[in-house]
């Protein structure tokens, strides 16, 4: 299944409101997720992405937040989130390659999204490797990004 969003493509801003209006549709379809874990020692991208979940899939979503794998161990005990947000570089050296598998140990199973101010194809590539159902360039954080990773988790092909 393949969900493609090409911003070149977009002429103007009612093209562009025109292919987020498509992907706001598919929004009933999708799990009634009710939790999510963003792992991210920077404050403002957390909260950023917060606000872009809140926003494509209204307050009444749990959205966690911690700022370091023990953080992170502490939300974990406490509930298991339905996707989790994962900061590829956390203080002071915790690569989401190496965490990734960590996570799995520990038993969390569910879809895990990495997040990066940094990413390339290769550090993409072997993240995915690594266990990342997908990764998500900082720059990217907005409701029509972040919408379309969770469409695909859902499993819904979605061209757009």
């Amino acid at each position: 299944m393949s969900l493609t969003i090409e911003f070149s493509r977009f002429q103007s801003g009612a093209d562009f409101m025109a292919a987020k209006n498509e992907l706001d549709r598919y929004r009933e379809k999708i799990p009634k997720w009710s939790n999510f874990l963003v792992i991210d020692d920077d404050k403002g991208d957390a909260t950023a992405l917060r606000g872009v979940l809140h926003s494509w899939l209204g307050h009444d979503v749990d959205v966690r937040l911690a700022a370091s794998l023990g953080g992170a161990l502490d939300e974990l005990n406490e509930q298991i989130p339905d996707v989790i947000f994962l900061d590829h570089l956390l203080s002071p050296r915790n690569d989401a390659a190496a965490t990734i598998p960590y996570l799995r140990d520990i038993g969390y199973s569910g879809p895990i999204v990495v997040i990066s101010g940094m990413m390339t194809i290769r550090t993409r590539r072997r993240l995915v490797e690594a266990g990342a159902f997908d990764t998500l360039h900082k720059d990217d954080m907005n409701s029509m990004s972040v919408a379309s990773i969770l469409l695909r988790i859902a499993g819904l092909d979605v061209d757009v």
